[in-house]
């Protein structure tokens, strides 16, 4: 017998268990109708003293209940009954079966089984990713790196608008200037080439390092040359260390030793500045390369350690920057101590 058609019995006997106490609650009421209509209608039932009914006979009333089921179409058999002692409710039959809603092998028990292995397997899912979140290590911060658009300078090289070309030497790489160095516009052209320092490829990275190189080489003597536009070509050196990258750095490091050495006056002109570069070199300061007893072979190759420099250059700011110089680098490098 399957789930659904024992239901339905089990629902038809509760129906008609409950048809047989509407019947009950329906004589009785009826009883107490005609008692009130007999007590109105008696000459004695008046308000002080109501006259008492006999109890009606037993087998009256349930051959009148009985004729009104059959009038009903009702063939149930009915209980017996006292009008005077009512049956408790508690007497009425109860009808009780086994809890097997769900019969073992059929569909739905395929569906109970299939539904719980999947809870399963989704609360161990739950518990393995939560203890692998709480296992994992927390990410290490990264380093966000400004995006730079490409430098000016390779535009003005290729169309030809600077002094000065590529030259190939016996001893390798050189400029031509087409006019002396001594006669061109430094307010105009320290500032481009400057901006160039940041490029990375030949042989735009060659012709901006040196020619700013051989610039200031130029205007030793002259400090009017360089004091007046140092703000003009403090902001290429702040494009150029944002791009951390090491050749870079390097070249930016190579450029400060010049530019503080050149002329008297220098040094302390761009101590206002620091904060604008040195801040990059804070990490490089502070972690050297340490190679315990071994060799350092990039010596022999001409490569330059960005550590060393660092605190080379960080050094010759400060005794050319003035008494202020050492306040400003330990305000950016904490680490830094006075070499003075």
């Amino acid at each position: 017998m399957s789930a659904g058609l024992y239901d339905l019995k089990l629902k038809k006997r509760l129906l008609k268990q409950q048809l047989e106490v509407l019947d009950v609650r329906e004589a009785r009421i009826n009883e107490i109708k005609m008692k009130r209509t007999q007590q109105r209608s008696s000459p004695q039932g008046g308000r002080g003293s109501p006259a008492r009914l006999k109890p009606l006979d037993l087998e009256a009333r349930r051959s009148r209940l009985l004729q009104r089921r059959q009038e009903a179409g009702q063939t149930a058999a009915l209980r017996d009954f006292n009008r005077m002692k009512p049956q408790a409710s508690s007497s009425l039959a109860v009808y009780t079966m086994a809890p097997a809603p769900i019969l073992p092998g059929g569909n739905m028990d395929r569906i109970r089984k299939r539904d719980a292995v999947r809870r399963t397997k989704l609360r161990l899912q739950g518990e393995a990713v939560r203890r692998e979140r709480a296992n994992r290590k927390p990410p290490k911060p990264k380093r966000v790196d400004m995006k730079l658009t490409e430098p000016l300078f390779v535009g003005r090289y290729t169309r030809g608008e600077l002094p000065a070309t590529l030259e190939h030497r016996t001893n390798g790489y050189g400029l031509s200037w087409v006019c002396p160095l001594q006669s061109l516009d430094y307010e105009y052209y320290l500032p481009i080439f400057f901006e160039g320092i940041r490029c990375q490829r030949d042989p735009y990275r060659f012709l901006a390092r040196q020619g700013v190189l051989e610039l200031l080489d130029a205007s030793r003597g002259y400090p009017e040359r360089v004091l007046p536009y140092l703000e003009s070509i403090v902001v290429p050196l702040r494009d150029a260390v944002v791009t951390h990258d090491e050749d870079v750095l390097i070249a930016v490091l190579m450029i400060l030793q010049k530019l503080v050495t050149c002329n008297p006056g220098v040094g302390e002109a761009i101590v206002p500045y620091y904060r604008q570069f040195l801040a990059a070199f804070k990490r490089h300061y502070s972690h050297g390369e340490n190679l315990g007893d071994g060799m350092d072979y990039k010596q022999r190759k001409g490569i330059t350690d960005i550590c060393t420099m660092t605190a080379e250059t960080l050094q010759l700011l400060q005794k050319t920057g003035g008494p202020d110089a050492y306040a400003n680098i330990k305000w950016l490098i904490p680490t830094y101590e006075s070499c003075l």
